[in-house]
């Protein structure tokens, strides 16, 4: 997706400038107060704690008391804004070591995305991920780590029932383990209501702030250079595939052309055979004719094998006419067994 220049800059200013004074305000009025209470999620069930630790409420996800939760809730966080810490348990998880190239480095996500149906069984719409890369042990080239998958219909159904009850996401991470997982939808975080007066300082900040609309031409110099180098490489994959028909293309014209000239250097098997029926006498029979690239092997009967050579070489598409092997005769039919093999002539047959 392409981010315009306009974009670019609200994105910084709400990241860089709304929300840091939010939270500032926001924590010295009272309203973002750190409430420990937490919600573990299991196969069949999940379980909220209090931030004691003693005091808590099961819930199945099939079957469960709505309004017991609200009350839950609002005993756990008061008049405190609701943000609650989600531990998974590891059998909705799936664990993968993968190595990728240390050129994927700065978009990792993407790559992540766009291999996952290798890395596990699942499409990238139907998951979320977390990846920690680490430089692979004794090389340069690759980044390794845990790739952890969890499948959004184990965990989507218990967000939207946070959703539901106001209540935001602040963290998820593995039961026993405290480490940030993204196993989250990007649309969790929301600000946090905040009076007119906050809201008429963020925005006297915001005006003041907007002179960085100065810097735009900048923005839309590296925008045009990101689309002049998508485009480079888009030609470049294009031009490699050309570069690849081209070859084939060449290579296929190398082997047509090969098998015209091997075809006009053989002689047609049909005319090869009609020298053999004019050449051998009525007295003479053939039971096979084996015709090669630069010979032809005849075997058959006749009443007096050994005057077949000379008529054979008398054709100009034969010579070096030899029997193969001594000449028997059949006990059935009395007539000499002979095994002969010629060559074709080198000179052209008019």
């Amino acid at each position: 997706m392409i981010v315009s220049p306009a974009q670019e800059i609200s994105d910084w200013l709400q990241n860089q400038l709304i929300k840091p004074v939010k939270a500032c305000f926001a924590q010295h009025l009272g309203r973002d107060t750190v409430c420990e209470c937490h919600l573990r999620i299991t196969a069949s069930s999940a379980t909220f704690y209090k931030e004691n630790g003693q005091q808590d409420l099961q819930i199945n996800l099939n079957q469960y008391d709505e309004a017991q939760l609200t009350n839950w809730l609002g005993s756990c966080f008061g008049a405190n804004k609701r943000r609650i810490r989600v531990e998974v348990d590891n059998s909705l998880i799936m664990i993968r070591n993968i190595r990728l190239p240390i050129a994927s480095k700065n978009r990792l996500s993407e790559v992540i995305a766009y291999e996952m149906d290798r890395f596990s069984p699942f499409n990238i719409e139907d998951v979320y991920f977390h990846f920690t890369p680490t430089q692979a042990k004794g090389s340069k080239d690759w980044l390794r780590g845990d790739l952890i998958v969890a499948q959004k219909q184990r965990l989507d159904p218990w967000y939207e029932i946070l959703s539901r009850h106001n209540t935001e996401i602040g963290a998820v991470s593995l039961v026993g383990d405290d480490k940030p997982l993204s196993l989250i939808p990007s649309n969790n975080l929301q600000s946090a209501p905040i009076d007119g007066k906050i809201s008429t300082l963020l925005w006297l900040s915001v005006v003041i702030l907007l002179m960085a609309v100065l810097i735009s031409p900048i923005l839309q110099q590296r925008q045009i250079a990101i689309e002049l180098e998508r485009t480079m490489q888009t030609a470049q994959v294009n031009a490699s595939k050309i570069v690849r028909l081209q070859e084939q293309l060449t290579q296929r014209r190398e082997a047509i052309g090969m098998v015209s000239t091997i075809s006009q250097d053989y002689l047609p098997v049909a005319e090869v055979l009609l020298e053999l029926t004019r050449l051998i006498p009525e007295d003479s029979w053939t039971q096979s004719v084996i015709v090669l690239p630069d010979r032809v092997d005849l075997s058959g009967e006749s009443d007096k094998a050994s005057d077949l050579i000379p008529l054979l070489e008398r054709s100009a598409m034969f010579e070096g006419v030899r029997f193969k092997s001594p000449l028997v005769k059949s006990r059935v039919s009395n007539k000499e067994k002979f095994d002969l093999t010629m060559k074709f002539s080198k000179e052209p047959v008019e």
